[in-house]
């Protein structure tokens, strides 16, 4: 660890800083969780869509985990960071949700790995932030969510 003396100030009083930590202890550091709503493993098809897309509309994806406000997901092609969705969850044998209910729910891509596109390359994980999650739409992904982990 390198050896940093940092000084500041609040107000009169003046403040010293030392042994901030180097990229390498970094690397050994782990941040506390900030998401605050429990993710649920899934592995399961994901419809997403594209509406302003000069590419091709529809792109193909499977759940890793997801959330209330959320979900990541392994897509087909590169996406950019803040590229707006549209999901659509595909409810296989599950009798009381119906489909409609969970479908086109607005979202935005806020993480993308990697970062670039790669030549040669055909499967990105990404995550996706819910931005408009109507409240049926929230009832049926906690439904949706605990059916498919087995948690009531």
């Amino acid at each position: 660890m390198k050896d940093v003396s940092v000084l500041f100030s609040v107000g009169t009083r003046r403040f010293s800083a030392s042994c901030l930590p180097d990229e390498e202890d970094m690397k050994h550091y782990k941040l506390p969780e900030r998401r605050t709503c429990q993710r649920f493993p899934l592995q399961l098809p994901l419809k997403l869509f594209i509406p302003d897309s000069s590419s091709g509309n529809h792109v193909d994806a499977t759940a890793i985990n997801m959330c209330i406000n959320g979900i990541y997901c392994t897509v087909n092609r590169y996406l950019s960071v803040f590229d707006k969705l549209l999901v659509t969850l595909v409810n296989p044998a599950h009798d009381r949700i119906p489909p409609h209910v969970i479908s086109e729910i607005e979202g935005v891509v806020v993480r993308v790995e990697p970062e670039q596109p790669e030549e040669q390359r055909n499967t990105y994980n990404i995550a996706l932030y819910f931005s408009k999650v109507t409240e049926q739409q929230q009832q049926a992904l906690y439904e949706f969510m605990f059916h498919h982990t087995g948690q009531n």
